[in-house]
């Protein structure tokens, strides 16, 4: 007699010897978002703050060499000017946006035509009254150290005569250096900079934050290894081990065993014993 083979049993989950079934590829260690944005942020970083130095010294200082520059301690002289905005820089060995008492030199200016022009408006806005510069534009570059005092207009382009007042509260070494204001491309190669630096300092925070994670998961997996522990997530799964009493994958229960043989009661009936009928005598041939 034979059994048919029975469907294959279903095990439950969370049986002993099974766990989840093994996820494919490598495994990804913790980490990865914040290293990957990291080095984003540091190659941006890093170009913005090259293209703000850029543009400050081609764009700002730059422009400083072409300044029309006149000796204060001279009392005066000539300047060549184009029609649109300038800008009066007082240029003295230190001078910055530290220096606490800028000198006001009063500053008339004679165009080609005679029309005479004295300048009173600070550079910011201010009057000459208010003696109070309300911001400051400055650079340092080949050796020249200027701070933006005048901020005026030409119309009439030609050559000027340039005339001081007041010079005996400026340097002796000092010049008056006429030229376009340079706080625009000043200002856009300083919030590059700016922007480039702050990038850089976050892409070295989200490095660490990544590298640390990676390096901790890396302990976590040595760690659950060595404790005997089942596979951890992502690497192979040995084969499950089947309980006995169920049959390996892919094939049915085996039929059982036949019966033993079945044993003597004790009595043996002599040779050519015949059972009788109901009734009669046993006979024996």
């Amino acid at each position: 007699m034979t059994y048919p083979p029975p469907p294959y049993p279903q095990f439950p989950s969370g049986s002993p010897g099974y766990g989840p079934p093994p996820p494919s590829g490598p495994v990804r260690l913790r980490g990865r978002t914040p290293r990957r944005l990291g080095w984003i942020f540091l190659a941006v970083g890093i170009v913005l703050t090259v293209v703000g130095a850029t543009v400050y010294e081609t764009q700002s200082l730059s422009k400083v060499d072409k300044f029309s520059r006149v000796s204060i301690a001279a009392g005066g002289g000539t300047a060549n000017f184009s029609t649109g905005n300038y800008l009066a820089y007082y240029e003295a060995k230190g001078a910055n946006d530290k220096t606490k008492n800028i000198p006001i030199v009063a500053i008339r200016l004679t165009s080609p035509s005679g029309k005479q022009m004295v300048l009173d408006t600070l550079y910011g806005g201010g009057k000459v009254a208010d003696l109070k510069i309300k911001s400051y534009l400055v650079y340092s570059h080949n050796g020249h150290d200027g701070i933006a005092v005048y901020q005026f207009k030409i119309t009439e382009a030609g050559e000027y005569r340039v005339e001081f007042a007041g010079t005996d509260v400026a340097a002796s070494n000092s010049d008056m250096a006429f030229g376009p204001s340079i706080g625009k491309s000043t200002a856009i190669a300083g919030a590059l900079v700016a922007v480039g630096v702050l990038l850089i300092i976050a892409a070295i925070v989200l490095l660490i934050v990544g590298f640390v994670k990676k390096r901790r998961h890396k302990r976590e997996i040595a760690a659950y290894a060595g404790a005997g522990s089942p596979p951890y997530p992502g690497t192979a799964y040995p084969p499950p081990a089947y309980p006995s009493s169920y049959p390996p994958p892919g094939q049915g229960f085996a039929p059982p065993p036949p019966p033993p043989p079945s044993q003597p009661t004790g009595f043996e009936p002599p040779p050519g014993y015949q059972q009788p009928s109901f009734g009669e005598p046993p006979t024996q041939t």
